[in-house]
């Protein structure tokens, strides 16, 4: 009889003194390449106690390989989870390690996901950065990805797990969109959450070489109102109206963890009305105007991609083209706003995915072109202290982005 599911667990302490923290050195640009590696998979981090964080991972198994251990035997994916916790990018001392190693037989040929869950040792207070790799034992594939774990707050967003309806850790990237929900606060005697709702529009990002100001923002909510917790956990909730609502256990700090409920789709663009906002970045005011204009924003956006490439075949191949950079950005960037309007958002839109990307604590450092030559162009993004997302950078402007600028979106429109 064939086996259900077989896997095993082994955890390898590595001692501090043998590993270095390279990820302040390395270039992180798979981060933004699209959906290249060979098995999705997700991490979601929950600080349980003062000194240790739980990990919850899903993996798509359909992109392992099952081979038979010996003839006759059930195919089976045996695959490893390994980690290493730094306090930040460029710290070299290592905190804590391990890797767990998994033997599947359950799933082979299914679509269904794996899921469990790991504990790491983070001290409040601090700031830490987890190295994951997910490595496929049979195809020897590996796939790296990092977490940055804040520990400085009580009240701050990796002290909430969202969960489905069922109890079930939520995974999704955007899952206020659609989903029903129960949030998990960390102590389970806490009563109540606070909860601050708003509606705003903000402006698009603008060109990298136009100096603005970001204007400060207005922490008044536009309504507030309160959700019981029982045992740590809220009933099941739905966001109703287009906006954010910030949870808070404690309204005397700022913060709290951030649900967002954005357009049906998110991150995808699936209407003409949200394909014909990004056309800001390649058009004039009067030409944006004009195809505002039009009654038929369908009929709008073809026509401008169709009279800028000429022909219909290569129109087709722009559009497509222009808004996978448009989704792949709002996966990417998103904050407490869509990731097309974010200055990452932006640049990656325009220039494409950079081909060297650096990261610190505190900033981001795109290249595109070769690294150390004088051909090419370096942005340096700067994280910005948000309480509603970790995900909020600036682009330091400059007027020397100016002519490279011209001739990106010369390109789209040529």
């Amino acid at each position: 009889m064939r086996k259900l599911i077989v896997f095993f667990l082994s955890i390898m302490m590595i001692s501090a003194c043998v590993s270095i923290n390279k990820l302040g050195v390395s270039n992180l640009s798979y981060l933004y390449q699209g959906e290249s590696n060979f098995a999705d998979v997700r991490f979601v981090p929950f600080h349980t106690s003062e000194d240790v964080s739980r990990v919850y991972f899903k993996l798509e198994l359909s992109g392992l390989l099952y081979e038979e251990p010996e003839p006759n035997a059930d195919y089976q994916a045996k695959f490893k989870i390994s980690y290493q916790l730094y306090q930040g990018f460029t710290t070299h001392t290592l905190i804590d390690s391990g890797s767990m190693v998994y033997n599947d037989a359950l799933f082979f040929g299914s679509s269904m996901p794996f899921s469990s869950s790991f504990e790491v040792r983070t001290a409040y207070p601090g700031e830490f950065v987890l190295n994951l790799a997910l490595t496929d034992l049979n195809a020897d594939n590996t796939y790296t990805t990092y977490l940055e774990l804040s520990k400085q707050s009580d009240y701050s967003r990796q002290n909430f797990l969202i969960l489905n309806e069922f109890g079930r850790v939520i995974f999704d990237e955007f899952p206020g969109v659609s989903n029903d929900f129960r949030l998990m606060y960390k102590d389970s005697l806490s009563t109540n959450l606070f909860v601050r709702y708003y509606n705003r529009d903000f402006p698009i990002a603008v060109p990298p070489f136009i100096i603005d100001k970001r204007m400060s923002f207005d922490y008044k909510a536009d309504s507030m109102f309160d959700v019981k917790l029982v045992n740590g956990q809220t009933p099941v909730l739905r966001l109703k109206e287009k906006g954010f609502y910030h949870f808070q256990i404690d309204t005397s700090v700022r913060e709290g963890v951030t649900m967002f409920k954005f357009l049906k789709g998110f991150p995808e663009v699936i209407t003409p009305g949200q394909m014909l906002e990004p056309l800001q970045y390649l058009t004039s005011r009067k030409e944006y105007d004009d195809l505002r204009s039009n009654e038929n924003p369908k009929t709008a956006v073809e026509e401008f991609w169709l009279n800028n490439a000429g022909h219909v075949e290569r129109a087709r191949k722009m559009i497509q083209r222009y808004y996978l950079r448009v989704q792949d950005a709002n996966r990417y960037f998103t904050s407490y706003l869509y990731g097309w309007k974010t200055d990452r958002g932006i640049i990656y839109i325009i220039y494409g995915k950079p081909n060297v990307v650096y990261k610190n604590d505190n900033l981001e450092r795109w290249i595109y072109g070769e690294e150390g030559n004088i051909m090419s162009i370096t942005f340096d993004f700067l994280k910005v202290e948000n309480p509603f997302t970790s995900n909020d950078y600036l682009l330091t402007k400059s007027p020397t982005y100016k002519e490279s600028w011209y001739m990106a979106v010369n390109n789209w429109r040529r």
